[in-house]
């Protein structure tokens, strides 16, 4: 799985410098438009979330279920440190 969906859209936004945050969570990618998210999602910007994406990729190869738990360990973590 590339991503490429998700990384056009990222990409467009910004290029045209929209102002928006995402979430992503559980390999669902959410565009946060009236500030609502889960107490446990980290909120990222089109920039924060294209990196994300390929130093997951890079670090994981491009199997979605390696994806899938290193954003679990991700949410733990989150969860430890607050």
């Amino acid at each position: 799985m590339k991503y490429t969906n998700i990384k056009k859209i990222l990409n467009t936004q910004i290029k045209q410098s929209i102002k928006a945050l995402w979430t992503w969570e559980d390999n669902n990618f959410t565009m946060i438009y009236k500030g609502y998210t889960s107490n446990n999602a980290r909120i990222y910007t089109p920039t924060q979330l294209i990196e994300e994406i390929n130093n997951t990729i890079e670090k994981h190869g491009e199997t979605e279920q390696q994806i899938i738990n290193e954003s679990k360990k991700i949410k733990q973590e989150n969860e430890e440190n607050k």
